[in-house]
């Protein structure tokens, strides 16, 4: 269930081989997500990556998505990988090394509620894309994450930063089922935490190390609210 021990292994997997592109696999297991590292052997590994078949048939049956590193480069979706996502039907998690932003190419359909935390992957803003794609069949704007950590700075607000962009505007009246709300939690100084409220006004939410889940919006939630944005204009 500790979505940092998968980002960890697979920033120290990067550093490794680091210029040339790692590659690897995030799999559910019984005690929560994993990434399971494989070889690149690509013939130009500082480029491209390829999984062996062999890793692919022992790891890629059944995991979350695939990822790899991207040396040097952005944490955006080469024409290589789109047709890895094509082939594969396994969604790809990229990451540019050093400086470890994340980007995830392709849908990782999961429930909304039980789902275990990944940052970057399956965290608490993907959950809010996820609602509104099956709620109101809207598809959110997604964004490179910072690399992990970035609110223990306070340095970068990159969900203040970017609501308009996505299409909400702040709300200052009575809340409504499908807002959107930025938090502070555990004495952050930027907005670190995002969830919506749901039709029976509850708040559908995915905190670090923890599994999804809908509440009541109220005590520490409520309190710790910055703003409450709403879609369109």
């Amino acid at each position: 269930m500790m979505g940092d021990w998968v980002i960890d292994k697979m920033y120290a997997h990067a550093s490794r081989t680091y210029p040339e592109e790692c590659c690897g696999f995030i799999r559910q297991t019984s005690v929560g997500p994993q990434a399971v590292p494989v070889k690149n052997v690509h013939e130009m590994p500082r480029r491209h990556f390829k999984v062996s078949p062999f890793d692919f048939a022992t790891y890629g049956n059944g995991a979350l998505c695939m990822y790899h590193s991207h040396p040097d480069g952005l944490s955006q979706a080469s024409d290589g990988d789109h047709q890895v996502y094509e082939a594969t039907g396994l969604p790809q998690v990229i990451m540019n090394w050093p400086h470890g932003h994340l980007s995830l190419h392709g849908e990782l359909k999961m429930p909304l509620v039980g789902r275990p935390f990944i940052y970057g992957i399956l965290d608490c803003y993907h959950l809010v894309r996820s609602y509104y794609a099956e709620t109101y069949g809207i598809d959110l704007l997604d964004y490179p994450r910072p690399r992990y950590g970035w609110w223990e700075q306070g340095l970068e607000d990159p969900l203040v930063d970017r609501y308009e962009r996505i299409g909400f505007h702040e709300e200052k009246k009575d809340i409504q089922p499908g807002d959107v709300v930025l938090m502070r939690l555990a004495g952050s100084r930027v907005a670190n935490h995002v969830g919506v409220i749901t039709e029976d006004f509850k708040l559908l939410n995915h905190r670090l190390n923890s599994f999804s889940c809908e509440i009541r919006y109220d005590g520490y939630y409520r309190e710790n609210t910055m703003k409450v944005l709403r879609y369109g204009h």
